[in-house]
């Protein structure tokens, strides 16, 4: 999608200097792309056993961009981002994640309703007790509003689901992950 509004908006981009947050504007699209290496190095025990500890050395680069665009009755906003895990000795726990999510708010004088919907493919060490790096997806949808009720108090409610399915087939101390871990969350906030 961000694709998309980049090439369809103007070709002219240029640096960003009077709106915080965004690195360049192409037409009606504010985006700043990133480039971190979040982590480089020698793990002494990439895969977390008490004996005989394996050792590697590692790096994480994790390029993003995060993008927005302000229509008259639409506020879109997103982030992209994919997490690239490389280990010399290791060629097997090598991985590419990816996540991606997207915001639309349209405002409408004091009431902005807003629906958010996410989508991550990863494979990462969950927890101590799963110690191997596992591939699953997550999925997140919400709908919201909020209600500006004077120019120092806002009300919110939003109701959100999340699902979380593990590929078939992995398994982890002799448990299938899927049966054990998929599952599908409700829940909601309302603040003041």
């Amino acid at each position: 999608m961000v694709a998309a509004l980049v090439l369809l908006a103007p070709l002219a981009a240029h640096a960003q200097e009077d709106t915080p947050g965004a690195t360049f504007i192409t037409g009606a699209l504010r985006w700043n792309p990133k480039l971190q290496l979040q982590d480089f190095g020698y793990d002494s025990n990439i895969f977390s056993t008490p004996n005989a500890p394996q050792w590697d050395l590692m790096a994480r680069l994790v390029p993003s961009t995060d993008a927005a665009v302000d229509l008259t009755h639409i506020k879109l906003s997103g982030l992209a981002s994919a997490n690239l895990q490389y280990f010399e000795r290791f060629a097997n726990q090598r991985s590419m994640s990816g996540s991606t999510s997207i915001r639309g708010e349209f405002p409408l004088q004091r009431f902005v309703p807003a629906l958010t919907a996410s989508y991550d493919n990863v494979r990462d060490v969950q927890a101590f007790e799963i110690d191997t790096r596992q591939r699953h997806e997550d999925t997140g949808i919400s709908a919201g509003a909020s209600l500006y009720l004077g120019t120092r108090l806002l009300a919110s409610v939003v109701a959100r689901q999340d699902t979380t399915n593990y590929n078939g087939g992995q398994v982890s101390h002799g448990v299938d992950l899927a049966s054990a871990l998929d599952h599908r969350s409700q829940g909601g906030t309302a603040t003041v």
